[in-house]
């Protein structure tokens, strides 16, 4: 496999007028993929028993409230497919999902980074640009799992790598999450799963593009 330095790839902005032109474009695309959710859904949907299945990260979030699960099948081996995964994170390789909203409009990683390839627990993958504390890795097993989570425990965000044959792997996510007020709860149920999907997909998606075009 190919591993060449993007030179950049971890300098992600706070702010500029160039990250801002990303929004609207980016939005737009994030807006079609929901309105076509029906079918938009298909290349990820968990197949029978992975949404029921007990996955790293469950545990963090005893009982959880929202419970979200999608999958990929991606034609390469989890050696080959971890490598993309540890280097997420902005000020890294990105998040690989619509980087206008997510990665301060710095296109996420499209080689692997050699030196990003490390994670160990209570590292930070930045979910912003300005983020200092979120996301916290809380468990790490190197080509199989990696788990974010937040202090509290009210909070996990899991990816799962499983071998399907001898050339293949079903890389599987998991958000879980708990709360105490119903406001946040219909917020999340209204308009944050909606948008956790499209940005989920759109991550999954971009990962199996990137992996199988260089395995």
């Amino acid at each position: 496999m190919a591993e060449i330095s993007l030179s950049g790839a971890n300098k992600c902005p706070s702010s500029s007028r160039g990250s801002r032109l990303w929004l609207v474009p980016e939005g737009l695309r994030l807006l079609g993929v929901l309105l076509a959710a029906p079918w938009a859904r298909r290349p990820v949907r968990v197949r029978a028993g992975e949404g029921q299945r007990s996955l790293p990260g469950d545990e963090r979030v005893p009982s959880p409230k929202v419970v979200w699960t999608h999958a990929i099948t991606i034609a390469a081996r989890p050696d080959q497919v971890w490598p993309w995964l540890v280097q997420m994170g902005c000020r890294r390789g990105g998040w690989y999902s619509y980087d206008g909203l997510d990665n301060g409009g710095v296109a996420s990683a499209d080689r692997i980074v050699p030196e990003l390839q490390q994670a160990e627990v209570g590292d930070v993958f930045p979910m912003t640009p300005k983020a200092e504390d979120a996301f916290v890795v809380r468990a790490v097993e190197p080509e199989r799992e990696l788990v974010f989570g937040d202090a509290s425990g009210s909070a996990s965000w899991a990816f799962l790598l499983e071998p399907v044959g001898e050339e293949g792997t079903r890389l599987l996510t998991r958000s879980s999450g708990s709360y105490r007020h119903v406001l946040v709860g219909l917020l999340l149920r209204v308009f944050l799963r909606p948008v956790h999907f499209g940005m989920q997909r759109r991550q999954l998606l971009n990962l199996k593009r990137r992996v199988e075009a260089f395995s």
